[in-house]
């Protein structure tokens, strides 16, 4: 099941994701115009179902409804919308890609500790009066979004830099 599971998010899942997160790198200005974007807009005559899918912030947990159909994963939609799925295909949690953002750079400058991070948001949120449906797995769901999230970080910065050097080659 696992190796199902990273083939789809490594051959089907972040290759699709790629333009999707350079659209909203470009439209929040890296993530700081973030509240900006308004709900996932979907662009094809299907009718989507709805999935409730809970978003973990930094300052809060808030549950969204999530359009899904054929033409458009709930990834899609959810990163559209500035969050990053714990899972490829039915997520149930997404997190903030700023939180995402955040950790990623501190597991460069310290040793990565998944545990410690989920840990201190979960009680820093319940301290906010926030309680999440997710705490018995939110460590491990927290570290499958942030590995997928590195991986089309990394992904999408080859993409594009594959794409300038055959264009520099071309001049």
């Amino acid at each position: 099941k696992r190796a199902a599971q990273w083939r789809r998010w490594d051959l089907e899942i972040i290759p699709l994701l790629i333009p999707h997160y350079s659209w909203l790198l470009c439209e929040t200005k890296s993530l700081r115009e973030l509240e900006k974007l308004g709900s996932p807009a979907q662009d094809c005559d299907c009718v989507p179902r709805i999935q409730k899918v809970t978003i973990m912030r930094f300052s809060s947990v808030e549950d969204m409804k999530v359009p899904v159909c054929e033409c458009r994963l709930a990834a899609v939609s959810l990163v559209c919308s500035g969050a990053f799925p714990c899972a490829p295909l039915q997520p149930s949690l997404a997190v903030d890609l700023r939180v995402l953002e955040f950790a990623f750079k501190l597991f460069l400058n310290i040793a990565p500790n998944h545990t410690a991070f989920s840990t201190t948001l979960e009680t820093v949120l319940s301290t906010m009066g926030y309680q999440l449906n997710h705490q018995n797995t939110l460590r491990r769901r927290f570290g499958n979004a942030l590995t997928w999230y590195g991986h089309l970080r990394n992904r999408s910065k080859a993409h594009y830099r594959a794409a300038l050097e055959k264009m520099r080659t071309t001049i």
